[in-house]
């Protein structure tokens, strides 16, 4: 009995190595071409035994008054060589103005609130690979030209700010001017991995600010 408990908790602790070491790899992929547009998620964990894809057409603008933004989206995720339908599609997702304002709010709120946990994950966060090709064009030469050189100065502005406050590997930016036609085609690939006992710590520290928070919210009500 004895011999089967210890052998249980060997597995227990070395199942728990394994997962804290572990990595989970997030592949985000970005084209637009005008015929094939769409975002693609792609996203491993636990040494590519749990798979997750996501995949779902660009987010177009309606230009009515309101200012609607329309997405489909469909959602799977893989086990081994099983699929596993996690969501179902969804022929609408509209979103206004009014409510981005909101979560942009919401979100800044939080991060006043949890910027420490936010901030060491975004240090532990690693981008593996960063590609970003361009191809624009409008047809006009000298128009071609100046806004090939906008771009240009608009992708070392955000890569700058990027590599900045995040860790870069690999990367790879590339704008081609097409003078002959009117066209944007932009492809973004990028692939961002953190381990889960990151993720962990980031856990602990987000429960331990919570549990400050509604202590102190009991102390200041009970004072009143």
């Amino acid at each position: 009995m004895k011999i089967l408990i210890g052998g249980l908790v060997i597995i227990f602790f070395t199942l728990l190595v394994l997962l804290i070491r572990s990595t989970i790899k997030i592949n985000l992929l970005l084209m637009k071409d005008g015929e094939d547009d769409h975002i693609e998620v792609n996203a491993q964990a636990f040494y590519g035994l749990i798979k997750y894809q996501k995949k779902f057409p660009f987010i177009d603008m309606i230009n009515d008054k309101k200012n609607l933004f329309e997405a489909h989206i469909n959602t799977s995720a893989t086990v081994g060589n099983i699929d596993i339908p996690v969501g179902e599609k969804k022929d609408k997702a509209l979103i206004d103005y009014d409510e981005i304002k909101y979560y942009k709010n919401k979100i800044e709120e939080v991060y006043k609130v949890y910027n420490n946990t936010i901030n060491y994950i975004r240090k532990k966060l690693l981008f593996e690979k960063l590609n970003w090709d361009t191809k624009i064009g409008t047809g006009d030469a000298a128009e071609t030209a100046i806004i090939t050189g906008l771009f240009w100065a608009v992708k070392s502005s955000i890569l700058s700010v990027f590599n900045s406050k995040l860790r870069l590997n690999d990367i790879g930016v590339n704008i081609t001017p097409v003078y002959e036609t009117a066209q944007l085609k932009t492809r973004l690939d990028c692939i961002i991995s953190l381990k889960v006992g990151y993720i962990i710590i980031a856990c602990i520290k987000f429960v331990f600010i919570k549990i400050k928070l509604e202590v102190g919210e009991k102390i200041e009500h009970a004072s009143n």
